[in-house]
């Protein structure tokens, strides 16, 4: 899904097991005030292309 985001303009970490318990996968994003409503709004976007990419590619997004 990182890798998907990047795809699409948005840097984003992946944290995956030991991390995190396995199965419960996560994204970070960092947002700030310096960011306008615009640039929010295509990172949101840029989420779900991603994740159109991901099950496309046959993943389940269940991080196992």
């Amino acid at each position: 899904m990182s890798r998907a985001l990047f795809g699409h303009g948005v840097y984003a970490v992946a944290f995956t097991h030991p991390v995190v318990p396995r199965g419960a996968a996560r994204i970070r994003v960092q947002v700030s005030a310096a960011h306008s409503d615009a640039e929010i709004a295509c990172c949101v976007e840029a989420f779900v292309r991603a994740r159109r990419d991901v099950a496309a590619d046959g993943h389940t997004g269940t991080g196992r």
